[in-house]
């Protein structure tokens, strides 16, 4: 493999950064100019997590595919770590469909059980 043609297919860490930057910066708006209106803002806190941790999924996936010339074993310990994520975002959809729709979490609750594999 040439230089040149990992360097087309690997995300820049400028535009990473960058697009970090702006989520962050919105996250934090949102916090700040939304702190007297608590459903919108618990709506739209929500919808950002679901975000972040769909990110992190697909950084993580993004790695396992990019660590193959590392061998088996580094690559099966990125999966695993994409998968765990996966479970804990699909926990956490859970979560925020309950906090959305009936405006609180049951415990327990059909949000546990993905969001407990997660290993922390």
């Amino acid at each position: 493999m040439s230089d040149s043609s990992y360097k087309e297919r690997v995300i820049s860490f400028r535009i990473s950064l960058i697009v970090a930057t702006f989520l962050i910066l919105g996250y934090l708006a949102v916090t700040v100019l939304l702190s007297n209106q608590q459903e919108l803002r618990t709506i739209i806190i929500d919808i950002y997590n679901e975000i972040f941790q769909l990110l992190a999924t697909f950084s993580l996936f993004y790695g396992a595919y990019h660590s193959k010339g590392y061998g088996k074993r580094v690559q099966t310990a990125w999966i695993v770590l994409a998968l765990a994520q996966l479970s804990f975002a699909i926990g956490d959809i859970g979560f925020a469909y309950y906090d959305i729709y009936h405006g609180e979490v049951p415990y327990p609750s059909l949000a546990d059980p993905p969001a407990l594999i997660f290993p922390m």
